[in-house]
């Protein structure tokens, strides 16, 4: 998926947690919706965030070990203490959602590497369901927003 259905995905997760469980929204956990939706394709070395630690896309494979549950197990506990416990299922959540919209691409993930598990759907990256996905997600933001603001 490219970064914007990623970061779009996550932060609709973020709007529907604020609604349901009436979260207190700030510029600490927009970040780390932010960073965890992008940060599994560290790896990558043309993505955002691998542009900015290009080491991380040659020592790792894309889709290898950033796009594992042990990557966002791991990652997330160490934001869990440094930021605080809110913060780390935050980030988890993003990253976690960052997980599940690569496993139902083509290519897809190993979410258990090593173990040679693959999960993996028949959407292209870049193509035209993912457009139709992210346009969707993005109207569900739209809506969600309109209906808090009249709430």
């Amino acid at each position: 998926m490219l970064w914007k259905t990623h970061l779009a995905f996550a932060f609709l997760l973020l709007i529907i947690g604020k609604i349901i469980l009436e979260l207190n929204m700030n510029l600490v956990i927009i970040f780390l919706v932010l960073i965890g939706s992008l940060f599994p394709d560290m790896d990558k070395k043309n993505s955002k965030l691998g542009r900015k630690a290009k080491i991380i896309g040659f020592i790792f494979d894309h889709r290898g070990f950033f796009h594992t549950v042990w990557a966002l197990i791991i990652f997330s506990i160490i934001i869990h203490e440094i930021v605080g416990e809110l913060e780390g299922y935050i980030f988890a959540i993003a990253y976690g959602s960052h997980l599940i919209l690569d496993a139902i691409t083509k290519k897809g993930i190993e979410p258990f590497y090593p173990l040679k598990i693959k999960v993996k759907g028949n959407i292209k990256s870049g193509g035209f369901f993912e457009k139709v996905l992210f346009y969707m997600v993005c109207l569900s933001i739209c809506i969600f927003i309109l209906i808090e603001y009249i709430h």
